[in-house]
């Protein structure tokens, strides 16, 4: 008798099943299945689970201990994590280098309800003359934004309700401005 993985299954104390799991001793005793692995749904005839493989054992994940000191307190009080927001969308990098930003986070998508929409921050949007980029945010708090994941970075650290500094390059006429301007910080949808 051969399983799906084509290993030999002749006695039950050498058996190797397709995983390459072998039973437990306990499982070997009478009240066990014949063909039990330590995996509850696995049989030697059918193989409905993957087995990891034995190079992922051990495998975890680290969480920085202040993601965890600021997230665990969230959770257990309101059963979500609550993040601050200004309401904006990011456009990816690679539109924001068709559009020649090189430099910061270029908004793609302005809620009208949010904390950017609030303090005058204008997204990319089309014109008769093609797409006009949106406001870039190239700092928040004195924090130089590279890209949107510095800017959400810069949030993770502020509060709901907060007030915030953002260091903003507006394309114009005349070429790009430096505007300052002061967002407060509402609750993520």
């Amino acid at each position: 008798r051969r399983t799906a993985a084509g290993t030999r299954a002749s006695s039950s104390a050498a058996r190797t099943l397709g995983c390459g799991c072998k039973p437990q001793p306990s499982e070997l005793a009478a009240a066990a299945p014949a063909n039990a692995c330590h995996h509850p749904y696995r049989t030697l005839h059918v193989d409905p689970l993957p087995c990891p493989p034995p190079t992922s054992a051990g495998v975890g994940f680290a969480i920085p201990v202040d993601t965890v000191a600021r997230v665990v307190p969230q959770l257990i009080s309101s059963g979500r994590v609550l993040r601050p927001s200004l309401g904006v969308q990011v456009a990816a990098d690679a539109i924001a280098q068709k559009l020649k930003v090189t430099s910061g986070a270029l908004l793609s998508a302005v809620d009208p309800d949010g904390a950017a929409a609030a303090a005058g921050l204008l997204a990319t949007r089309r014109g008769l003359g093609g797409v006009a980029a949106g406001d870039v945010i190239v700092g928040l708090n004195g924090r130089q934004v590279l890209n949107g994941g510095d800017l959400f970075n810069a949030l993770e650290q502020c509060a709901i309700g907060e007030k915030v500094k953002l260091t903003v390059l507006r394309s114009a006429d005349q070429g790009q401005q430096q505007l300052e301007v002061e967002a407060t910080l509402k609750l993520e949808k």
